[in-house]
């Protein structure tokens, strides 16, 4: 499913808080303001979920409520915030090779390459996956979690002692030897490459350093998501933050995708009635994450493992930034399409064109020519045009109308109601 709507058309009232109270299944949310968390945990927690809240800058305030709620239903919360250390994510995997790819796609969250020159964003995520993977072995004498990577691409120091380590371990074909056998002496040369790529990761990654507290270890485990007993994972990161911690979240998404393709299928799968429902992932604020390669991957097989994606937009321009050479088929892949409070032109002109076409009857009025102004009223012409111009999807499903448009594929388009959850 995506949702297109405009700024401050009425999302969270009308549309994300009704289906989170409601959606059975596990979900991970991404809650920019820890509004979500107040409006539908203790829905979710009536539901027998067991909920984690991450949430590295304290922007909820109602835990000691759900505190209260989860004792009396018996299921799972903190009063403290949840935390979640990727290291130990890959140390789950046993495979080598699997262990390998996940520690690539870890370094391609956090590190977001430039168009113009890709070659240091690249050459960093090469150097973050290395130094994550020895850091999974345990072969090292710092900690096993985030902080661990950050610190070594901020300090020299940190950087000598890891590779040391890293000469010393057999892990994976000799492959972290041969990084650090080939980085140590850049390092030592000075080299200017080097710096470049060093300054390019440290950049990006120096945000996360607010995230110590909740990166030391694991509170719970991504796979959980897939469990019988569900769970809802609230992502809370201030909107403020976005720009500068997006990473994060990326981290988080991308580990939790490759978790659930590799967890088992419960048994009947997620045919309707059988109890088994797909992991939801309300991805709001969904082009604050860039643009994320397992998405854009798993966009059209993502169903057959168990997760249901659930992108918010506030215009198509933001998925045509991001997804330049697939965001059509991005949207050819959702299984519904919902609009509304559109303020966007080239949204609008697409859903009018989505919309299809009509017949209708035009009357052909003419002025004679001549000395005369009588009116000449000619037979009705039929024309075929579209059903809605973008001007008029924009009139008919503004905020005020409370309207929204419904796409499904081989359906015809929907007209409906919001309602807010206070009166759903």
């Amino acid at each position: 499913m995506v949702t297109i709507a405009g700024s401050r058309a009425g999302k969270t009232a009308t549309v994300i808080v009704p289906n989170l109270q409601n959606y059975p299944g596990s979900a991970i949310v991404i809650d920019p303001k820890g509004e979500l968390v107040e409006l539908t945990a203790l829905d979710r927690l009536a539901m027998g979920q067991n909920i984690r809240i991450l949430d590295p800058f304290g922007e909820v305030k109602e835990r000691g409520k759900l505190a209260k709620a989860a004792a009396r239903t018996g299921v799972a919360f903190a009063d403290e915030s949840a935390s979640f250390n990727p290291i130990a994510e890959l140390r789950e995997i046993t495979n080598e090779d699997k262990r390998l790819g996940e520690a690539a796609s870890l370094a391609d969250a956090f590190i977001v390459s430039g168009e113009t020159e890709p070659h240091w964003g690249d050459s960093a995520k090469g150097l973050v996956q290395a130094v994550a993977l020895h850091l999974a072995t345990g072969q090292s004498a710092y900690p096993a979690d985030l902080n661990s990577i950050v610190r070594f691409f901020a300090s020299t120091d940190v950087q000598e002692d890891v590779y040391r380590e890293m000469k010393l371990n057999e892990a994976y074909f000799g492959y972290l030897k041969d990084v650090a056998a080939t980085n140590a002496k850049r390092l030592d040369d000075g080299s200017k490459e080097y710096v470049s790529i060093i300054s390019t990761a440290n950049t990006q990654l120096a945000p996360l350093r607010d995230m110590r507290r909740i990166s030391q270890e694991s509170s719970f485990s991504l796979a959980a998501l897939k469990a019988k007993e569900k769970t809802t994972l609230y992502l809370v990161l201030p909107a403020s933050r976005m720009g500068t911690h997006f990473g994060w979240l990326r981290m988080i998404i991308t580990l939790a995708l490759s978790a659930l393709e590799r967890a088992p299928q419960p048994e009947g799968g997620y045919r309707p009635g059988n109890g088994n429902f797909p992991v939801l992932f309300l991805l709001e604020e969904f082009a604050a994450l860039g643009y994320m390669r397992p998405i854009e991957r798993a966009a059209g097989f993502i169903a057959s493992f168990g997760v249901k994606l659930w992108p918010v937009l506030q215009d198509l321009q933001q998925l045509k930034r991001h997804y330049k050479d697939s965001w059509q088929t991005f949207l050819g892949n959702a299984g519904v399409i919902q609009v509304f409070g559109l303020n966007d032109g080239a949204t609008e002109d697409m859903i009018s064109q989505r919309l299809g076409n009509t017949q209708y009857e035009d009357d052909d009025i003419r002025r004679q020519s001549g000395y005369t102004t009588r009116q000449v009223n000619l037979p009705k012409t039929k024309r075929i045009g579209r059903l809605l111009e973008a001007h008029e999807v924009r009139m008919q499903f503004s905020r005020e109308t409370h309207r929204q448009i419904i796409l499904i594929p081989d359906l015809p388009p929907i007209a409906l109601f919001r309602l807010p959850f206070q009166s759903a």
